[in-house]
């Protein structure tokens, strides 16, 4: 799954994260405890080219067999379904929402989400992370501004007062998708993007960049540095893509360098960690630096209508340059370790 957007909140439970992500779900490759996805009343039948239909070709998942026995069954009041999916080591549990032939509005719809949700939690399911397509957008031909609309701010409601659920993907399963849904998200966040052309200072660096990465695939193996190179590729740089990317790879390295640390921490204390290992101070500053970068596009203060000044071509460019420092930083620990 490639990330296109975030947006991290900060609850009474820790930090949460609703994250905008493209791909093919049924060839999803990394666990999610529960995926969510809507059908038509009572009508589970795995057609071509559906998410249904994609689950049974590619998973050997049976919607419409498990239909039968689910493990919660609230079709009468809130026409959803919860199942478990036999044999299947990264999807947990389906959550199906039908929609079209309910009579009901999407507001009331994605409500019910939410409450087979809380219900699921409530009966111990313990469900930490979500998926979900734009649903009904496929045959169902909801609109997809509207669902994304009301979709996000019920995602921001979930991931504040839910007890256990920590993440939430959005999935996107076409680039036409995938751009309108970024393009709506920001809109929605209040984001404002800044795109520079680049110049010779840009250029140097973003080359630097890449010879690294080019140079050691066996250290960069994350497809992280391929959106990361992708990025870079581009004649523009666009603020909050450079933003989102880097703030990813800071906490990929972080991970890496500190290893397993049991609790989830957030990234500003795992950088406090690196400092108990002999980090060199001026490192950790660089990370600091590109997770305000990053915090700054991604915090839930934009959806409270708080706005920071846009950055110019040279906090890009320092950017940049910070990103660069922690990548070779990186090498050479890996580097270090593989010869000692």
């Amino acid at each position: 799954m490639e990330l296109i957007n975030l947006l991290e909140l900060k609850t009474a439970f820790g930090n949460r994260v609703f994250k905008l992500v493209k791909g093919d779900i049924s060839t999803l490759d990394f666990p999610v405890d529960l995926l969510c996805l809507s059908s038509f009343a009572n009508n589970y039948l795995p057609i071509p080219n559906t998410l249904i239909g994609s689950l049974l070709t590619n998973r050997g998942i049976n919607l419409l067999s498990l239909s039968k026995t689910p493990l919660i069954d609230l079709r009468i009041a809130h026409s959803s379904f919860i199942v478990q999916p036999p044999n299947d080591s990264c999807i947990k549990y389906i959550l199906c929402q039908e929609m079209m032939g309910t009579g009901k509005t999407m507001n009331t719809l994605l409500d019910s989400i939410l409450i087979s949700l809380y219900i699921a939690e409530i009966k111990g399911l313990k469900i930490k992370s979500i998926m979900m397509p734009l649903i009904g957008t496929g045959l169902q031909n909801f609109d997809p501004k509207e669902i994304l609309g009301i979709l996000l701010k019920k995602a921001e409601h979930l991931l504040k007062s839910s007890l256990t659920i920590e993440e939430f993907y959005l999935v996107a399963f076409t680039e036409e998708q995938a751009d309108l849904l970024n393009k709506g998200m920001n809109l929605l966040l209040k984001r404002s993007v800044s795109v520079f052309r680049k110049n010779q200072v840009i250029n140097l660096v973003t080359g630097n960049i890449k010879q690294i990465l080019e140079e050691n695939p066996d250290v960069f193996t994350s497809t992280s540095y391929k959106e990361l190179v992708t990025i870079l590729d581009d004649a523009e740089i666009n603020s909050l893509n450079l933003a989102i990317i880097s703030r990813k790879i800071c906490e990929q390295i972080l991970n890496s360098l500190l290893g397993p640390q049991g609790q989830p921490i957030d990234l500003s204390k795992k950088i406090l960690l690196l400092k108990t290992q002999d980090g060199p101070p001026w490192m950790i500053n660089y990370f600091h630096m590109l997770r305000i970068f990053g915090n700054s596009y991604a915090h839930e203060s934009r959806i409270e209508g708080n706005t920071i000044k846009e950055m110019n071509k040279q906090d890009v460019v320092i950017a940049l340059f910070a990103l660069e420092r922690i990548i070779e930083y990186y090498l050479s620990v890996k580097s270090k370790n593989l010869t000692a």
